[in-house]
């Protein structure tokens, strides 16, 4: 575990993860869903952008110091080896749970895809965050030239608008990476070649570009804030800063989506989160329990559809009228049981130095 790290951005990981759980433990694939539970849930989609903004933010760092050889070690082991590991492992348990329900069908299904297994995360739903964040990677090969080059902060907040106004472009016309047939660009690429997304090459290619797309808003609004968030004199208003990120978070989440820009809405959420969680830090105590959430949050998202699964298949035998209809109760229930196991797990598997380095990435 790092010697030091901040409690407040340690909290706002493990809320983080566990809105992931909740999103993945009910939605219309599970049956009827409330409109009430759906609202309840659309509450929760802060999670990945905020993932996103910590990982460019924190990464920064190491892009003013120069990106050497240990730092891309470095990021193969925490990025690569667990999406390596954890593809195979999900790949073989889907092959164990469908031939124990006898489903060779299923199992079949499988093998028809296995470019989206490989590149795109196929293995198990919340994979695909992984490939997102070595393109992301890759992207701050453009910070450190920026940064060689000694670029404006208004330069900055300029590639920022424009990257910002592109990625909503590309979500707003249906070009963007789409979660299960595992594509993108599919509307622009049904005008131009409507068969380019069945060649591996293409659609690998297409994949990485929307990737790229969705990365570069937040690698410059994390470069235009580091060296603002730094700055001694905001520490003098930390109670206001701290209180006006917090209600402006709340009220994005809650509301954002009436009058923001699909685009600006996930950026405002990612970064407002992680910048209450920075100034929140100087109001909380060093806590081994936080400290651990924050620690565990990796690995909570990546091992916890194996629980809400195992729940999944339970309520199915044993009690099949709770998914007759999705409620807030039932999401609560199920996510938080979820949840709490996923982190016993984690923090038990981390105790285990090979599973930390390899499985974890830490």
């Amino acid at each position: 575990m790092q010697k030091t790290r901040l409690v407040g951005v340690d909290l706002c990981r493990g809320i983080a993860a566990y809105a992931v759980v909740l999103l993945h433990s009910g939605d219309q694939s599970w049956g009827y869903i409330s409109p009430l539970a759906s609202e309840f849930r659309s509450f929760f989609y802060f999670a990945v952008p905020f993932f996103l903004a910590t990982s460019f933010y924190f990464s920064m760092g190491k892009v003013y110091t120069g990106l050497t050889v240990d730092f891309w070690k470095q990021r193969f082991q925490r990025i690569i080896m667990p999406y390596i590991i954890w593809t195979i492992f999900y790949f073989f348990s889907k092959i164990l749970m469908f031939n124990i329900s006898k489903q060779p069908d299923k199992i079949k299904d499988l093998f028809l895809d296995p470019v989206s297994i490989i590149f795109f995360g196929g293995a198990s739903l919340q994979l695909y965050y992984l490939p997102i964040l070595i393109v992301g990677t890759c992207s701050l090969l453009i910070a450190e030239y920026l940064v060689k080059r000694h670029t404006r902060v208004i330069v900055l907040a300029f590639l920022s608008i424009v990257s910002m106004f592109i990625y909503n472009l590309f979500l707003v016309s249906g070009n963007d990476f789409q979660l299960g047939p595992n594509v993108a660009f599919q509307n622009i690429v049904k005008l131009i070649a409507p068969n380019a997304n069945e060649i591996p090459p293409w659609r690998i290619i297409f994949v990485q570009i929307a990737f790229l797309i969705r990365c570069l808003p937040y690698l410059f609004i994390a470069m235009v804030l580091q060296p603002l968030i730094s700055r001694k004199e905001y520490t003098k208003h930390v109670n206001f800063i701290t209180l006006s990120f917090f209600v402006f978070f709340i009220v994005v989440c809650s509301y954002g989506k009436l009058f923001l820009p699909i685009a600006v809405q996930e950026l405002f959420l990612g970064y407002s989160l992680l910048i209450l969680g920075i100034y929140l830090s100087q109001y909380l105590k060093n806590n081994n329990l936080i400290n651990s959430l924050g620690f565990c949050s990796f690995g909570i998202y990546l091992i916890h559809t194996i629980f809400i699964n195992i729940f999944q298949i339970i309520i199915e035998k044993y009690l099949p009228i709770l998914l007759t209809k999705i409620t807030i109760f039932s999401l609560l229930r199920i996510s938080i049981c979820s949840f709490l196991l996923s982190w016993l797990t984690v923090y038990l598997m981390l105790k285990n130095k090979f599973i930390a380095k390899y499985m974890f990435g830490t």
